[in-house]
C-alpha cells in the first residue's frame, strides 16, 4: 500500500502520466526565458519534484519503476536533465 499523497506522488500512483507532465510545466514555462534567475529556480523545483521522497523513502521514480509504469518512469529520467545538469543544481533536501 502506499501512502503519500503529496507532491506528484499521488498521480504516479495512478498512472497519470498527463497530470504529471501537468504539474511539470506549471513549475517550468519553457517559453518564457526572460528572467535567467526565474528559470533556475524553476529547473530547482523540477529537480525537487523527481527527488522527493514518501514516508517509506521511496522517490516517484523508484514507484513508477515498481509499479511498471514505464512511460512516467522514463519521462521522470528525461526531467533530470544531462548528467552534467544535475550535478550543478542546488538542491534543497531537508532530511
Amino acid at each position: 500500500m502506499f501512502l503519500s499523497s503529496k507532491g506528484i506522488f499521488a498521480h504516479v500512483y495512478a498512472g497519470e502520466l498527463t497530470e504529471i507532465v501537468k504539474r511539470f510545466n506549471s513549475r517550468f514555462n519553457q517559453n518564457d526565458d526572460s528572467n535567467n534567475k526565474r528559470v533556475v529556480q524553476s529547473q530547482n523545483d523540477i529537480l525537487q519534484l523527481i527527488i522527493e521522497r514518501d514516508e517509506l523513502g521511496r522517490t516517484p521514480l523508484d514507484i513508477a519503476g515498481y509499479l511498471g509504469f514505464k512511460n512516467i518512469a522514463l519521462y521522470l529520467v528525461t526531467k533530470t536533465g544531462t548528467p552534467q545538469d544535475v550535478i550543478h543544481q542546488e538542491i534543497n533536501v531537508d532530511d
